[in-house]
């Protein structure tokens, strides 16, 4: 399958490498139901991941940050809707397109999904997610930074995969609202941290599996 811009720019002095749906040799969402246990388990495991996140802190609705990033967890194993941001680069247009981003049921990775295919990304390859009004604008591709309006500079992310590949990737996208880019912010966190602490425990178990040493 041939590539398509999501994003490319300089990111921390690397070239960062648009890509497309390419596949990251994850199975298939589907094959996670199998063996995930049933919907207690995945419920555990949201709880266990959401831990992560500060319990005091709360919006304006008056939920905490933890419910909120449990029921982004919940929401994120079928899928919710986003906006995936395109080209943007050498007089191309920007082009804004519906997507489903959706975390797989063993909450090691996530997936964005439209009608070229499945972008797969392991947490644990996750090196950094910016936001415009953290980062700036100049963190993002010049001509998806100057195409996006002003209100949706307030819902637009960033995604850099840097570990473990030879050429960094990107993705850009548009969550729904300002609120709803800080909890996926606070879930993305959560999530990272939980699948690193489980890399070693997974590498091990290869190794058994394999007889290798």
């Amino acid at each position: 399958m041939g590539a398509q811009n999501c994003c490319a720019d300089k990111c921390g002095g690397e070239q960062v490498e648009s890509t497309g749906f390419v596949s990251v040799g994850l199975p298939a969402l589907g094959e996670h139901t199998a063996t995930d246990g049933g919907e207690p388990a995945l419920v555990k495991r949201a709880d266990d991941a959401q831990e992560s996140v500060d319990g005091g802190e709360s919006l304006a609705s008056g939920d905490t940050m933890q419910d909120k990033v449990k029921a982004f967890l919940r929401a994120a194993v079928v899928g919710s809707k986003v906006t995936l941001i395109k080209g943007g680069e050498a007089g191309e247009a920007m082009q804004r397109l519906p997507a489903i981003f959706q975390v797989s049921r063993d909450l090691q990775s996530v997936h964005f999904l439209d009608s070229s295919g499945d972008l797969a990304i392991p947490l644990v390859e996750i090196s950094d997610i910016f936001t415009a009004g953290a980062d700036g604008k100049e963190v993002f591709p010049k001509g998806i930074a100057d195409g996006a309006t002003e209100e949706e500079l307030h819902r637009l992310l960033r995604i850099v995969c840097q570990k473990l590949r030879a050429k960094p990737i990107s993705v850009c996208f548009l969550e729904a609202s300002p609120e709803s880019q800080q909890v996926f912010l606070h879930s993305m966190r959560a999530l990272h941290r939980r699948a690193s602490q489980q890399l070693p425990a997974r590498k091990s178990s290869r190794r058994i599996n394999g007889g290798g040493a």
